[in-house]
């Protein structure tokens, strides 16, 4: 009989625990899925790569004080970006670099 009881609250709370489970991924889900019908604001910064300072190119994701650099002399020495795909001809700057900024800078 006590065996009974004790093997009761087992099932109890396991089936606790999977309602738990349950409970914490729906709210999850719909945390989640309010950040993907994010669309960008008039209201987000961009960083103008033909007039930023090494400041605020280093804002940037994946450019540190080097890169900010490379990008000032190659805008010195080219003249001004004519496109975002430019970005590339600066040395250390890959394809995977690149799509992290598209949506962060602009030719202003």
């Amino acid at each position: 009989m006590r065996c009974m009881g004790v093997y009761c609250v087992a099932l109890f709370l396991v089936l606790l625990g999977f309602l738990l489970m349950e409970y914490c991924a729906e709210e999850t889900a719909l945390e989640l899925s309010a950040y993907q019908d994010l669309q960008p604001s008039p209201d987000i910064y961009l960083v103008g790569i033909n007039s930023a300072g090494a400041a605020d190119l280093q804002i940037l994701p994946r450019i540190g004080p080097v890169l900010a650099q490379a990008i000032i002399d190659y805008r010195t020495q080219n003249g001004p970006f004519r496109s975002v795909e430019q970005l590339l001809e600066v040395p250390g700057i890959g394809e995977k670099t690149l799509e992290q900024l598209r949506p962060l800078i602009s030719l202003d």
